[in-house]
């Protein structure tokens, strides 16, 4: 017998990656720089939304990160590996990875390049977004068979 798949209460999550994130000035700089780019200039990301940091070798969460990241969110920032502490099955509808990147660490900030020239940080963005198809389109007589 399959086990029934509840999901989350919010429809949108956010992970949250980048390099040093317990040095403050780093998650600043790598991190919160980015949200309100998303947020506030390009208005790709509401309050609505689940944040979750991840933070190498298992650091817990410094008061810090939580009220840096509370502009951007109704709900308080979560530990990344509070996303699997759950016992039982629970799926999410729309899960977005940010930080994550094949090559190189960017940061969507206006900048120099190497040549001097300024750059808006919008080439950033479009070329590292993939749009993915908007599962609130998806017929929802099968939430029960989908994966968590």
């Amino acid at each position: 017998e399959r086990t029934k798949c509840y999901y989350h209460d919010v429809y949108t999550h956010m992970i949250l990656q980048a390099n040093y994130q317990t040095m403050l000035g780093e998650f600043y700089a790598r991190t919160l720089r980015f949200l309100h780019y998303l947020h506030n200039q390009q208005h790709l990301i509401t309050n609505d939304i689940q944040l979750w940091l991840l933070i190498g070798d298992q650091k817990a969460l410094f008061v810090s990160h939580r009220l840096f990241s509370a502009r951007f969110t109704h709900y308080t920032l979560q530990h990344f590996a509070t996303l699997f502490d759950r016992i039982a099955c629970e799926c999410y509808h729309r899960i977005i990875f940010c930080g994550f990147q094949r090559e190189g660490h960017e940061i969507p900030w206006p900048r120099k390049d190497r040549q001097g020239k300024m750059k808006s940080g919008d080439d950033i963005v479009t070329h590292n977004v993939e749009v993915v198809a908007d599962s609130s389109s998806v017929d929802d007589d099968d939430d029960d068979d989908a994966g968590g």
